[in-house]
């Protein structure tokens, strides 16, 4: 069984490897965007040529010559039926050369990530690596503690940063450069978030 420590460690050097594999071949991600973190992210240079503040759900997912309408519906029908919850970005932490901000709660990820698995079963997060799932948004990868230094300082100001997830974004990637090719929305509010919109317009 592998310590939190040494599945950050094993995270992040998977994570280096699938990315350097972006410049060669085709793929995709679901993810769910986060703009409201875009200028804490995209400020350290992590636009990545088309791709948002994020939290991944399932990367490497399908190869882009694989995406057929009907499990375009299936994707569309899942989501569809997953409330959107609200969470907040409170701290910055770290895997080996990786800065990133913490979603709470990350619960609600887990499980949408565990029913994609189930849903397609060849495409495991991180292609199956690790038993743990670690919600994150992704601030700074380097292996320059300076960098990654500024990107906690960075962050840090930035924080805290409330959102709702609405949608999930389907992203192909092609010799580094992503493009969206399909948006899902999010079903029902989940309870939290229809309990902050009244406490929010009882309060106007």
């Amino acid at each position: 069984m592998l310590t939190l420590f040494g599945h950050a460690r094993a995270l992040a050097g998977r994570v280096r490897r699938l990315a350097g594999r972006s410049a060669r071949l085709r793929e995709s991600v679901i993810l769910v965007p986060v703009c409201n973190a875009d200028s804490s992210v995209l400020g350290q240079g992590l636009a990545r040529r088309g791709l948002p503040a994020h939290i991944t759900l399932i990367y490497p997912f399908l190869p882009p010559g694989l995406l057929k309408p009907a499990m375009i519906q299936t994707l569309a029908s899942f989501f569809a039926g997953t409330p959107r919850f609200a969470f907040d970005l409170l701290s910055v932490a770290g895997f080996p050369n990786v800065v990133y901000m913490v979603p709470v709660p990350g619960e609600p990820f887990i499980e949408v990530i565990v029913g994609l698995t189930r849903l397609f079963p060849e495409t495991p997060p991180y292609g199956g690596a690790f038993s743990l799932i670690v919600p994150h948004v992704t601030v700074a990868e380097s292996a320059d503690p300076l960098v990654l230094d500024r990107a906690v300082l960075h962050a840090s100001k930035a924080l805290p940063i409330h959102a709702v997830a609405t949608e999930a974004w389907l992203m192909t990637g092609n010799n580094g450069s992503w493009r969206r090719v399909a948006d899902f929305p999010f079903g029902r509010l989940s309870n939290s978030v229809m309990a902050g919109a009244i406490a929010e317009s009882s309060s106007t």
